[in-house]
């Protein structure tokens, strides 16, 4: 015996299924993943100098950025949404910012690593996250100091 389906039962179930799709695709792969790190010198030693500043990651690629505070032994966890939630996987500049002297805000500290890591067109730093738990390590410049 053969069932009739009618042409708005085939548009219903095609709508449907359409919907179906549509939901599974955003549960697959676009989460964010576990991502932490650690800031050294070029010889190793921890920069614990920039304590309490930020670590960036951004993608124009992928419109996302996500931020870090870097603890007194110069580690770091990222976070997108919620803290310390993670990063969308994909490649990404890495911006280190720093202490700058503000007189009017009684501020004299001076900058401590290469003021390239501040500006995303000109940092090295790249970071490649991968659907996994990500752990990076970046080796930083000094800041070359003036002669007086």
């Amino acid at each position: 015996m053969k069932m009739l389906v009618t042409r708005p039962a085939r548009r219903w179930a095609a709508a449907l299924a359409g919907l179906l799709l549509i939901g599974l695709g955003g549960c697959g792969g676009g989460g964010l993943y576990p991502v932490q790190g650690k800031l050294l010198y070029e010889d190793g030693q921890p920069v614990k100098e920039l304590a309490g500043f930020n670590v960036t990651f951004t993608s124009q690629k992928l419109g996302k950025s996500s931020v870090g505070t870097i603890e007194e032994d110069g580690s770091f966890r990222m976070t997108t949404e919620r803290p310390n939630d993670g990063v969308f996987p994909g490649k990404y500049q890495v911006i280190i910012s720093q202490p700058h002297p503000n007189p009017e805000r009684n501020q004299h500290q001076q900058p401590i690593v290469d003021l390239a890591y501040e500006n995303p067109e000109q940092t090295d730093l790249v970071a490649d996250v991968e659907p996994i738990v990500n752990e990076f390590t970046f080796r930083l410049r000094r800041i070359k100091k003036r002669a007086n």
